[in-house]
């Protein structure tokens, strides 16, 4: 994937939505992925990262979906489209997780000023998520357990990590790890593991001056990047 664009799932069955949404979509180049389910769409989800999310809300399972992604791991911050029936109730919506409410038939001006105006949260969420290749010492403790591991890689909101022993999903852990810029000390918790000795931990309690160490390494990753 090229990381330079934002990328989308378009969740429908209507053809002439879909024509709209991709349109736009295109217009700021960004990548177009599609389900016609919400089934296909949810499994798709857990498995890759997406920026935002159109999603036919007269699908079956269409809210449910909205929550499930509202209470995941990665994707739980995307911006979700609801494409609504007319008289739909707008509030409802929106207090159910979604961020923008676009009514059918689609104009597509309507579509283009949704993503201009979402388009600096995409960005944010890109930018906390990006991930940059680091491997550096780190320790993990969990309870009374503490273990060396190797970074594989880090981002603004986590870091994955290749370890002896791995925790399930949820438990809370303590890690340490140094950056030319300083030290790195926090509290975190297990986004996933798998069996090849990886896991994903989420960062949830840093310092100032461990946020500062972070933000600093990473804002020199990103300009080598431009």
């Amino acid at each position: 994937m090229d990381q330079s664009r934002l990328e989308f799932l378009v969740t429908c069955i209507d053809i002439a939505v879909y024509k709209t949404i991709t349109g736009s979509i295109q217009r700021i180049h960004g990548a177009v992925n599609y389900t016609s389910t919400t089934a296909t769409a949810k499994a798709y989800i857990v498995r890759r990262k997406i920026d935002g999310i159109f999603l036919d809300m007269a699908l079956e399972g269409a809210p449910e979906l909205v929550q499930c992604i509202r209470r995941g791991s990665s994707n739980r911050h995307a911006v979700i489209f609801a494409c609504a029936a007319p008289g739909e109730d707008a509030g409802k919506l929106l207090s159910s997780g979604v961020n923008f409410v676009l009514y059918k038939p689609l104009l597509a001006d309507a579509v283009n000023e949704a993503l201009n105006t979402s388009a600096s949260m995409m960005e944010a969420e890109r930018k906390r998520y990006l991930r940059h290749q680091l491997m550096v010492p780190v320790v993990i403790r969990r309870r009374e357990n503490e273990q060396k591991a190797i970074t594989s890689n880090i981002s603004r909101g986590g870091m994955a990590v290749r370890c002896n022993d791995t925790y399930e999903p949820g438990s809370p852990v303590q890690f340490a790890f140094e950056l030319p810029m300083g030290e790195v000390r926090g509290r975190g918790e297990v986004a996933w593991s798998s069996n090849e000795g990886f896991m994903g931990i989420k960062f949830y309690l840093l310092g100032d001056p461990e946020k500062k160490s972070l933000s600093n390494w990473l804002d020199q990753r990103e300009a080598e990047r431009r």
